[in-house]
């Protein structure tokens, strides 16, 4: 994966769902590649040509290497005026939207910004899955796939995951588990963790236990004051019976004494 090593992002944005497609670059360089890359996945999975492509008037989309290809394949290239980002609105605006999302997970999770392409992709997956104003009661995930996106697998993000180590992986009396650091970025079926002792970000299938760090915090919390509150409760439960049971005996001297009959005096 990318830790600490892209350094700029190439976003790319369906006009009419808002779908939301990112690449982590090293370099401007790698913006061309990652673009032709881009277009044959989107024409076969929407079956249609790409006719029109807006873009500002950066270096990468401007050189003679990306013109040329445009030009040979019929798509019309529009650029937006310098210092007018409100041409280009549906992408500035979510590039600012997603910038702010980034800025939020990376400060809650305490992660440092070496983080930060890890983060974007995991923000990007959400935003796909997730309603939108421009289309009603369907996500842009919906209309891309043409099925209900599953959000059974998603957590807090930067939460404990604990990947299953195979037999070849480990000698006998090896941990079954290597905790890690969670990313909610699923590829074809695989989960992509982090393994904090060798700083190394892998894929795995098997989970072995994934958990919310802060349901964990929580729960060892009430649990924890719960066996604090045990001997408390305890003591005062037997207060309480005590109480009761001295109200009773006041009580019951109390009637013995209102239902003794007075003394009469004997006749002389």
């Amino acid at each position: 994966m990318f830790v600490g090593k892209s350094v700029h992002s190439h976003l790319a944005i369906d006009d009419y769902t808002h779908y939301i497609w990112v690449y982590v670059l090293r370099n401007k360089h790698e913006v061309f590649n990652k673009f032709c890359e881009w277009k044959s996945l989107v024409e076969n999975l929407s079956g249609h040509k790409l006719k029109v492509f807006r873009t500002d008037n950066g270096g990468e989309y401007t050189s003679n290497e990306f013109e040329e290809y445009l030009r040979k394949d019929g798509i019309k290239h529009e650029y937006s005026i310098p210092k007018t980002p409100q041409q280009n609105g549906v992408s500035e605006r979510m590039d600012r939207t997603l910038v702010e999302y980034v800025r939020s997970m990376l400060a809650d999770s305490k992660l440092c910004l070496g983080f930060w392409a890890e983060t974007l992709s995991t923000a990007v997956y959400l935003v796909n899955r997730s309603p939108t104003r421009v289309l009603i009661d369907i996500t842009p995930f919906e209309v891309w796939f043409g099925k209900k996106p599953g959000v059974e697998h998603l957590r807090v993000f930067r939460c404990a995951a604990y990947a299953h180590v195979t037999k070849d992986d480990r000698k006998k009396l090896d941990s079954k588990a290597r905790k890690c650091i969670f990313w909610v970025t699923v590829l074809e079926g695989k989960v992509i963790v982090y393994m904090i002792q060798k700083r190394q970000v892998f894929f795995v299938v098997e989970m072995l236990v994934l958990m919310n760090c802060q349901e964990e915090s929580s729960l060892h919390k009430k649990k924890n004051e719960s066996l604090k509150l045990k001997p408390l409760l305890r003591k005062r439960q037997r207060k309480k019976k005590k109480a009761q049971m001295m109200k009773l005996f006041v009580r019951d001297e109390s009637v013995t004494a209102e239902g003794d009959s007075p003394s009469v005096p004997q006749p002389v």
